[in-house]
């Protein structure tokens, strides 16, 4: 997640930048309208989004706006323009000229990490819908099942329980796809053991028992599903017009511990998101973390 802040006084971008990183994103800056320019060339569009002052030298925020909003390298960008309260009246053009929110100085920490949030959720919303549309049709092509799709039941920290016990068992398998471009996130998919040998008896046909299978085998098998899964995910997400590239995996699968200690031991706490997918026997659980 890349968050551009556009304003040429330091210290509200200093505030802005404390926001962002708390939030686990990167945090790009420009202290007018032409040096922002320049930021998002290089860094070839691939900003989630700007945050910007309305009076700057050089090129003001409205200059600006209206400038990548006509540009299409930029223009799907959100943005959110930031005025004083004696400035109201400016945010009916700024709205007009294509920005999707804005906020009013002085504003708290709460108040930036909404209007943050406001904006990038439907971005996320998108993400995860095409992510689980392709594991869907994935799940389905193998079990040939209906699926059933439900939250957690859990509250975050009986997960965390949860899933500290069952790691320590070893009894958790995972795949991770990881997605990059407009939106960073890492897609967790977790199966118990049992679901994980029935999954891949079946992915490879084999006329072994679930229970017969070697863990080695169920370990390459959670991998190849997770391949297999990218290859749907990048269709999905081709025709949904979301400029992203996605790979599996980065580690082999196996597990979960070492991911589950990276996500929740961090000192930044990732965006996630959570769906519980079941096709007949096999049960997995997804979670999409947003970095």
């Amino acid at each position: 997640m890349k968050i551009l802040s556009v304003d040429d006084v330091s210290m509200i971008r200093q505030i802005i930048k404390k926001a962002v990183e708390n939030m686990g994103g990167v945090f790009l800056e420009a202290s007018d309208g032409i040096e922002a320019l320049s930021v998002l060339e290089k860094n070839e569009g691939k900003v989630d989004l700007i945050l910007c002052d309305w009076n700057m030298p050089k090129m003001d925020g409205f200059h600006f706006l209206k400038n990548i909003k006509t540009d299409p390298r930029y223009r799907r960008i959100p943005v959110v323009m930031v005025t004083t309260a004696n400035e109201k009246d400016k945010i009916i053009q700024a709205v007009q000229a294509g920005a999707n929110n804005y906020l009013i100085k002085p504003f708290t920490d709460q108040q930036l990490t909404n209007k943050i949030m406001d904006c990038l959720n439907p971005k996320h919303k998108r993400l995860e819908i095409c992510i689980l549309d392709a594991l869907k049709n994935v799940l389905k092509l193998i079990t040939r099942d209906e699926l059933s799709i439900t939250e957690p039941p859990q509250n975050q920290e009986q997960a965390k329980e949860a899933a500290a016990m069952t790691s320590r068992q070893g009894q958790f398998f995972n795949g991770q796809l990881f997605v990059f471009g407009e939106m960073n996130a890492v897609v967790l998919l977790t199966l118990d053991k049992q679901s994980a040998a029935k999954l891949v008896s079946q992915l490879n046909n084999s006329q072994s028992a679930p229970d017969q299978i070697w863990e080695e085998e169920i370990v390459a098998g959670v991998a190849k599903f997770s391949y297999t899964l990218v290859e749907n995910a990048k269709i999905i997400l081709d025709k949904a017009e979301i400029n992203v590239q996605v790979k599996a995996p980065l580690t082999i699968a196996g597990y979960i511990s070492d991911t589950h200690n990276l996500l929740f031991n961090s000192s930044k706490t990732p965006f996630m998101t959570s769906k519980v997918i079941q096709a007949g026997e096999i049960i997995i659980n997804q979670k999409i973390f947003f970095i």
